[in-house]
């Protein structure tokens, strides 16, 4: 009983942060351009975990937390939500060699995006393939749709997971 309620008041501490990381992934939602839709999200997702980083109570906390209290099973949706997130944020976050090529503090633009390396393209960051998408031929366009395919599909294979776990863990309490 006592571990369900250390759990319950990390999920608390952690609720508003989550709320918040959900406004703004509403706000991305609703962006047209896929390779500017790109760069807010991970802007998003990696404001978020700088914050996550420099705080004693975190989604990884909470998670820790419940998993702990969950010895009959009474919390399992909320510990594989809470994990879930956490597999989106490390899919979604930094990578040296990956798409947000950012560093713990740096804001992410289009100049440390990146994206090919799909389709025989080369791999470019979001503001090269920005001025080289800018020309009107049978190529740029097939490389366009290529593009900013690859940035929309990133996109939507967390946002809206993403979205419906916080909802799930973080529903303002009424």
């Amino acid at each position: 009983m006592f571990e369900g309620m250390k759990a319950r008041k990390s999920l608390s501490q952690v609720s508003p942060a989550l709320q918040a990381l959900d406004a703004d992934l509403a706000k991305v939602a609703n962006v047209s351009d896929p390779i500017s839709r790109l760069v807010q999200f991970f802007e998003a997702v990696s404001t978020f975990n700088d914050k996550q980083e420099q705080t004693p109570v975190n989604v990884g906390v909470a998670a820790t937390a419940f998993r702990k209290a969950n010895d009959q099973g009474q919390y399992a949706q909320t510990v594989e939500a809470l994990e879930s997130l956490q597999t989106h944020f490390r899919q979604a976050g930094r990578e040296p060699y990956g798409i947000n090529r950012t560093q713990p503090g740096e804001h992410v633009t289009e100049n440390n995006v990146y994206l090919g390396n799909v389709f025989g393209l080369w791999t470019f960051t979001a503001s090269d393939w920005r001025a080289k998408l800018s020309r009107d031929d049978a190529q740029t366009k097939e490389n366009k749709q290529i593009i900013e395919g690859q940035a929309a599909g990133f996109v939507k294979s967390h946002l809206e997971p993403m979205r419906k776990l916080i909802a799930t863990v973080a529903a303002p309490k009424r």
